[in-house]
């Protein structure tokens, strides 16, 4: 099973976000976002580090506007305050995401 689809996945039902607009933020075309989400493919290793940061930028800005920082806790057991929030979420994403090629 691939992790990363599965914690992709929960951040995007967690903040509710649309994968439009991610695939907005991120640069890359929903079908690829799904594709990482539906755990049949992963983001280039090359551009792996760039995706993460980029989503995880958004998906804290979310989740603080939101005020669901508890969420986060619950849904990944991980403490966070408002000032790390972007960095967990980037090493959530980072440590689940095992390339073939990695």
């Amino acid at each position: 099973m691939n992790a990363y689809g599965t914690v992709l996945k929960q951040l995007i039902q967690l903040t509710g976000s649309k994968l439009s607009t991610i695939s907005d933020v991120i640069g890359y075309d929903v079908s690829y976002i799904s594709k990482w989400c539906n755990k049949s493919m992963l983001p280039a290793a090359k551009m792996a580090p760039e995706i993460n940061r980029s989503m995880a930028s958004l998906f804290a800005q979310e989740i603080s506007g939101q005020h669901r920082l508890g969420d986060l806790y619950k849904s990944f057991s991980t403490q966070v305050c408002p000032d790390t929030l972007e960095t967990n979420i980037f090493t959530l994403l980072k440590e689940t995401y095992i390339h073939p090629s990695s």
